[in-house]
């Protein structure tokens, strides 16, 4: 890439605003408002299979026999397939291989699939399922993740390539003198917290089908967050090479990070079946499978130790973190390291020691889900900090100021924070906000509790290392228009909406004259995960560099079109103009025909990289991401001291997110996550028993509805960077980060107790209440 191009033509990252930082409406919502969109169970398939799964016995165990005669011989079925049919390797796993593809002797989970039952509809597969008998010895099975550490407890992998004994990663940060740091402090507050396992609740189940063609390979579809780690782990089962599997993914119907693994269960199993009997194979899991069977958030239990001095200066943090991670890796690694990173909060603070395990039990699996598992330790800080705040007799806003992070500040790995900190403008602009919306008294007139709360936050952009790559072509076709290939899934973030502003912005043309192109691993190169709240930033860049070289094709045969110097030459706006003179210009199409004429092809190719990422799992020392953002969010509660019941009536949110591409879309992201943090802070629980889900349908497991919405005012801060597109950091996860303390918060102030663990249930407010003395006087 030419460097004088990138500072002549494209300009410094945090240039532009014909068409970045404009509210362009999302391409994507005219067809979802009108019913157009078609998700992958409405696809039509010609001479299908269905697939339904035989589960499990028991939470752990030994597979003795499977005796399917019954269900062979049932009607409409025409395969029943056992781990002897994988013609590839018998375990699969995105970071380590220990989960079964189908069952082969140990099984460690209801949830692990044993057998699947091809039939002509997925009636007949469903009955031919349940007359599959299995013989199996019990073993000893274990739920809880402290018994679970234990020498006593029963190991669940005794081979496994990463764990030690039950636990399967145990991370650190160690900074400073932490000791010394609580001999110095003045006040000192511990105490524990809990949060819940919950379900990602999208409206689309997850779904898939798969294609077997004439030379042997194999076309998988389906809603995913990962078209080619999907490929890549499914390959070796399969006995495929990867450019033997070709993925096209779908428009998913939500994410938030449950269609990462459900889409790589579908599509090889799918794949098996395909293989085996030659037909199109289609497997969708029912509502009552995607919640009862499915992957969930990880609970935590987080025991916070904090320090300060009498002027509110935090001296000391001591943090212990037991995360449940069900009995398989996935991506559990990456969760313990992201949460830890982030467990001190946006808070400067010289000693500090963290511990944190992720646990290996025989309870369903967990995984990745919007936040990573930052929101669960932002619960616990963000309430420590507001202890402190009361202890100290300081308020909570000033708490956050004298500690929060500012450019220059050191965090927990000792990552020095060089540019676009906006945490402390942040706190001012909410605060200044909160001028207008005067509080309402603790108790009103009208017999109600009412209490606001306030939490900080700070969550960062991309994966956490070795480095966060991505790759993107851009194809200008011979009218002028422009295609863009980015393996980036448009879960209904609006990224296809920003990815082509950011396209459109940075070859100076029009909106509406850039495609995004559908995701298909055969077409584009790898771009990772939609996830991390990477999909702007590390796409964007990629992006950019392959316009780059697009530029770097048209500008001489511009300049030669105009007879100008290339220095002196503008894209913009659908044209290619001289600076002095801008209405001296030629339409971008007509360099493209000249350029094609000429003899050249109008491609450009991008790979865009952090570089090394680092993080020590013994210190915690290193640079783990490239950039952060913070954000401050005020919750103002209403609490009916008779029944419990709490309603959140308004959440102030003051974001730094970089540059705004789409300002409606980066409201959009923050208002959702809220709505999402309302769920977890009060509504949802994931209630499992032994292993089984208790809840496996949305009349158990409740969800925010639209009367639950509260009022909401939102704050866009841009401190720009020059690590994003423009200046954009992610925005998407950390819209619900602080959510749950700030409501938690607002809950304490209101009745005047704290509460350690979430959800916040209307029977522990009301009876916390009836035991209060002063409220009973």
């Amino acid at each position: 890439m030419s460097e004088r191009f990138y500072q002549e033509l494209f300009g410094s990252p945090g240039d532009g605003g014909d068409i970045v930082g404009k509210n362009i409406p999302r391409v994507d919502a005219p067809p979802k408002a009108d019913g157009s969109p078609v998700f992958s169970a409405d696809h039509k398939i010609t001479n299908p299979l269905y697939v339904a799964p035989v589960l499990s016995p028991t939470p752990n165990g030994i597979l003795k026999k499977i005796d399917f005669s019954k269900a062979l011989s049932s009607k409409g079925v025409v395969s029943v397939l056992t781990s002897k049919d994988i013609p590839g390797e018998k375990k699969y796993g995105m970071m380590a291989k220990d989960q079964p593809v189908l069952v082969e002797d140990k099984y460690h989970s209801l949830q692990d699939v044993v057998a699947l039952v091809a039939a002509e509809s997925i009636e007949e597969a469903e009955i031919a399922a349940s007359l599959v008998k299995l013989t199996f010895q019990d073993l000893p099975a274990i739920f809880d993740p402290i018994e679970s550490m234990k020498k006593t407890s029963p190991t669940i992998h005794s081979d496994h390539p990463i764990a030690k004994e039950n636990v399967l990663a145990h991370y650190k940060i160690r900074k400073g003198n932490v000791k010394k740091g609580f001999d110095d402090a003045d006040v000192v507050i511990e105490n524990s917290y809990k949060t819940q396992m919950i379900d990602h609740a999208y409206l689309e189940p997850d779904a898939g089908y798969v294609i077997p063609n004439p030379d042997g390979s194999i076309t998988c579809t389906g809603p995913t967050q990962c078209p080619h780690m999907v490929r890549r782990v499914i390959s070796p089962v399969l006995g495929l090479g990867q450019n033997e599997i070709q993925f096209i993914s779908t428009q998913p119907g939500g994410g938030f990070g449950g269609k990462e693994e459900t889409s790589i269960e579908i599509a090889m199993r799918a794949g098996l079946v395909a293989l085996k009997t030659g037909r199109p194979v289609i497997y969708n899991y029912s509502r009552e499978e995607s919640l009862g069977a499915k992957a969930k958030r990880v609970p935590a239990i987080i025991h916070h130790k904090i320090g300060a001095k009498e002027n509110g200066k935090i001296v000391a943090m001591e943090i212990k973190i037991y995360l449940n991670k069900g009995p398989y890796t996935a991506v559990g690694p990456g969760i313990l390291k992201k949460l830890i990173i982030h467990s001190p909060g946006a808070y400067e603070c010289e000693n500090i020691k963290v511990d944190g395990f992720m646990i290996f039990t025989n309870s369903i699996n967990t995984c990745a889900m919007r936040g990573l598992g930052v929101p669960q330790v932002h619960f616990a800080i963000e309430s420590q900090i507001d202890e402190l705040a009361k202890k100290l007799e300081i308020d909570p806003f000033q708490l956050r100021r004298i500690n929060g992070f500012r450019v220059g500040s050191k965090t927990g790995t000792s990552q020095i924070l060089k540019e676009s900190v906006g945490f402390i403008s942040c706190l001012d602009e909410a605060e200044n906000s909160l001028l207008k919306h005067p509080r309402e008294v603790s108790l009103n007139e009208d017999g109600f509790l009412y209490g606001r709360g306030v939490a900080g936050f700070w969550y960062s952009t991309g994966a956490a290392g070795p480095s966060d790559s991505c790759g993107a072509q851009v194809h200008v076709t011979d009218d002028g228009k422009v295609q863009v290939s980015v393996g980036i899934i448009e879960l209904g973030q609006g990224s296809n909406t920003v990815l082509a502003q950011i396209a459109a912005e940075a070859l100076g043309v029009n909106f509406k004259d850039v495609r995004m192109m559908p995701v298909d691993t055969d077409a584009m190169p790898e771009s990772g995960f939609t996830a991390g709240s990477r999909s702007t930033t590390i796409p964007g860049n990629a992006i950019c560099q392959a316009i780059l070289e697009i530029r770097e094709i048209l500008a001489p045969v511009a300049a030669d079109m105009l007879e100008c110097s290339l220095e002196d030459m503008s894209f913009k706006g659908g044209k290619i103009f001289i600076k002095s003179t801008p209405n001296r210009f030629v339409n971008f199409g007509e360099v493209v025909k000249r350029a094609l004429f000429l003899g050249k092809q109008i491609n450009g190719h991008g790979w865009f990289s952090t570089g090394p990422l680092t993080f020590d799992p013994e210190t915690g020392k290193g640079d783990p991401f490239m950039v952060y953002s913070y954000g401050v969010q005020v919750a103002d509660v209403k609490v009916n001291p008779e029944t419990g019941e709490v309603w959140v009536l308004n959440v102030t949110a003051a974001h730094d997110v970089g540059r705004a591409i789409n300002p409606q879309g980066v409201i959009a992201q923050i208002q959702g996550g809220i709505e999402m943090g309302i769920g977890q802070a009060l509504i949802e629980e994931v209630e499992v028993h032994e292993g089984k889900v208790l809840t496996p349908d949305f009349a158990r497991y409740e969800i925010p509805v639209s009367s639950d919405t509260p009022e909401m005012n939102t704050i866009i801060v841009e401190e720009k960077n020059s690590t994003g597109p423009y200046g954009a950091k992610g925005v998407g996860e950390s819209a619900m980060v602080p959510t749950l303390a700030a409501i938690s918060n607002a809950v304490t102030d209101a009745v005047g107790h704290r509460f350690y663990q979430l959800p916040i249930r209307p029977e522990d407010v009301a009876l916390t209440i009836r035991n209060d003395s002063v409220f009973s006087n």
